[in-house]
């Protein structure tokens, strides 16, 4: 208390002193107690028990005195009870009975929260890192449980009929949702699009070491990346354009790009919309035709692209 009111003057010093003797000086070593690995939760629940314990215990040892002792002077000074600190006798295991009660009452109804490092939302799986790697292996098992199906109608000779089956059973299935999860990493993106080579394999009656190239010219449809740009262009293509934030220098520079530095940001709509449009805009000047030109002009323009190609569309320079 002499300390305090003797720096009472000096907001800093004030708080140092408060800090000295409530021990609460930065611990530097990481507070990892909580997040190890337990098989009840009585042991969270015996942790912030003894939290007011430790505290207390701590404050007396650097006091050097006892809670008698205080108690002692608690009664006999008259000092207004607004500028004094004082700390009561407690029973140890009080505070421990409160907590641990709260988890046995008969009264309780709540759900048991399991910690989980995914959930499913609408049809679309999304996992804590957002990295949509379990969203992609599901769809790929999704679309290999088609190969049965194809292999059925494989021997249709009809190849536009074969082709609006695949629209309507396989493609529907891999562009649901493709906006969110498209521009995930190309490893993922692999692995969803053997998935789809797999089934148009089957329906066309292709060898399996058939040319990836060769195959998609032969059935004449867009990959998985490619269907994610096509959809991420026509998104664009339909939101308004501020003329006053066009560069009038270039006119490719639709849409104005936000200056996101971090590459997980680069893989979304939010930064990818724009920077895709205003790349594809310098070859095909997008921005004056409707939404069913460009829907036609870009399906003509990426099947035209190989792998690497579709891949620089959505790179960013360093």
């Amino acid at each position: 208390m002499r300390l305090i009111q003797e720096n009472k003057s000096n907001v800093k010093k004030t708080w140092q002193v408060i800090k000295n003797i409530c021990n609460l000086e930065k611990n530097i070593r990481s507070p990892t107690e909580l997040i190890q690995n337990s098989t009840q939760i009585s042991d969270v629940h015996n942790h912030f028990a003894n939290v007011g314990r430790n505290l207390a215990q701590n404050i007396l040892e650097r006091l050097k005195t006892n809670e008698n002792v205080l108690l002692k002077v608690y009664k006999n000074d008259n000092t207004d009870p607004s500028n004094s600190l004082v700390l009561l006798p407690t029973d140890k295991g009080e505070i421990k009975n409160i907590v641990l009660c709260l988890r046995t009452l008969d009264q309780c109804n709540c759900y048991t929260l399991i910690n989980s490092t995914h959930l499913k939302y609408l049809g679309v799986t999304i996992d804590q890192h957002l990295r949509w790697d379990e969203q992609i292996k599901t769809l790929s098992g999704r679309v290999r449980k088609l190969i049965y199906i194809f292999k059925g109608l494989r021997h249709i000779k009809d190849t536009q009929l074969l082709k609006s089956v695949y629209y309507c059973l396989g493609q529907s299935i891999v562009s649901y949702g493709i906006l969110g999860w498209g521009g995930a990493g190309k490893t993922f993106i692999l692995q969803l699009e053997r998935a789809q080579r797999a089934i148009i394999k089957v329906l066309l009656s292709k060898p399996y070491l058939y040319p990836t190239n060769r195959l998609y010219n032969d059935f004449e449809v867009l990959t998985v990346r490619q269907l994610y740009i096509k959809t991420t262009t026509l998104t664009q293509h339909r939101l308004p354009c501020d003329p006053s934030r066009v560069n009038i220098r270039r006119c490719d520079v639709v849409y104005k790009t936000p200056k996101y530095r971090t590459k997980f940001s680069h893989k979304f709509f939010c930064f990818l919309g724009p920077f895709v449009y205003n790349k594809i805009n310098k070859d095909l000047n997008l921005m004056s035709m409707s939404t069913f030109s460009c829907k036609q002009l870009l399906d003509d323009y990426l099947k035209l692209l190989d792998y690497d190609n579709t891949e620089n569309l959505l790179a960013v320079s360093s």
